[in-house]
């Protein structure tokens, strides 16, 4: 005799800099994010690497604000695609970390922990309420399950017309995902049309203000610190922060003791 188990899909939104997973919840009738160990809607997306650990999302990213020299690199970019792939093996020239053929011409990254180096794959695993999720959707594009989403949330309406144009953009850490859909009364959602960019987001505008910080530095100081991994650590938490400011504000500033040679940094920014 069969007896049938009801299970709960989750979708997972596996982002450049945060991600996070969301269950549809009937009692509820919407869609609602699960909050991690931490009580955190969002994670993370880094890893960083000491002498002595690896550490992981909100350790990761706390250890990284700290000492900005530490590794850090994003997976995303490695899961999902083949070593020989053209696209990852421009991706590869870019990183501070060395990423490597394994079998089945899978990607291996390869940090140095504890003087010895260490292979590692992509791999996810989700807990919830403690017992471990075994079956998940992952949205590729990111576009497409915002899309769906916004549809199965918006059911609900009584004003909802028989058909609706509806037009998401998704603009994230490191890829801008935009869709063009329809979506009928009865809950049918037709995608007419997807583009974007995979290489357009957050840390593309975090690279272009280090840039134009080092071209600054060495334009007022006559210093070039365009080599220097520590200042350039530093340059990257300061921008992030800048660029997070100028959402709530016009204007902001960057101001770092001692960037480069024993010399400080400051610039003025607005949004």
């Amino acid at each position: 005799m069969s007896r049938s188990v009801k299970t709960t899909p989750i979708g997972i939104d596996l982002g450049t800099t945060y991600s996070c997973v969301a269950a549809w919840f009937d009692q509820h009738n919407r869609v609602e994010i699960l909050p991690n160990e931490q009580s955190n809607k969002i994670t993370p997306s880094c890893v960083a690497c000491s002498n002595t650990e690896v550490l992981v999302g909100e350790a990761a990213k706390n250890q990284i604000t700290r000492n900005p020299t530490n590794t850090v690199f994003d997976v995303k970019r490695v899961m999902g695609r083949r070593f020989s792939d053209f696209s990852l093996q421009e991706d590869i020239q870019s990183w501070s970390f060395k990423v490597i053929k394994g079998c089945s011409d899978k990607p291996m990254i390869v940090l140095e922990h504890m003087g010895v180096n260490k292979e590692f794959s992509q791999k996810r695993n989700i807990f919830h309420d403690s017992k471990e999720v075994e079956r998940g959707c992952g949205g590729v594009p990111q576009n497409r399950s915002a899309a769906y989403a916004y549809g199965l949330d918006k059911l609900g309406d009584p004003n909802h017309p028989q058909k609706k144009t509806v037009f998401v953009f998704d603009l994230g850490g490191g890829t801008f995902d935009v869709s063009l859909l329809m979506i009928s009364k009865e809950g049918t959602i037709s995608v007419k049309a997807v583009g974007g960019d995979t290489h357009l987001g957050g840390e593309d505008f975090d690279k272009a203000m280090v840039d134009q910080c080092v071209k600054e530095f060495k334009k007022k100081q006559k210093k070039d610190a365009s080599n220097n991994a520590r200042a350039l650590g530093k340059l990257k938490v300061a921008c992030e922060k800048a660029k997070r400011d100028l959402s709530s504000t016009t204007e902001t500033s960057i101001d770092i003791d001692c960037l480069y040679d024993g010399t400080d940094f400051s610039m003025k920014g607005k949004g």
